[in-house]
């Protein structure tokens, strides 16, 4: 690296353990309360409240509210909460 560029460095400190983790892109948050839009089946979303723990960044912890294999909505989330706000549904399950 040529002197004076910069970099993005983690380091790491503490111990490892297992956990569920999703992209910050997923967050909704709420004067301080966090939420996520889950798939439920097909093209049914809902919105479910999570707690969450540490974050590095890219990543945060969720340790309430998820389950491990649940399809989370990581882009588009804020657009999917004003599409379910909006009160109107398609006839068919999906705009063209």
């Amino acid at each position: 690296m040529p002197e004076g560029s910069l970099t993005e460095v983690q380091i790491t400190i503490g111990n490892a353990k297992n956990g569920l983790v999703i992209p910050i892109s997923a967050l909704l948050e709420d004067y301080g309360s966090y939420s996520v839009i889950v798939q439920v089946s097909g093209e049914s979303f809902e919105r479910r409240p999570v707690k969450i723990g540490k974050r590095n960044g890219r990543n945060v912890e969720v340790l309430s509210g998820l389950e491990t294999g649940e399809m989370v909505v990581t882009q588009g989330a804020y657009q999917v909460k004003m599409a379910s706000m909006s009160g109107s549904t398609p006839a068919h399950g999906h705009e063209h």
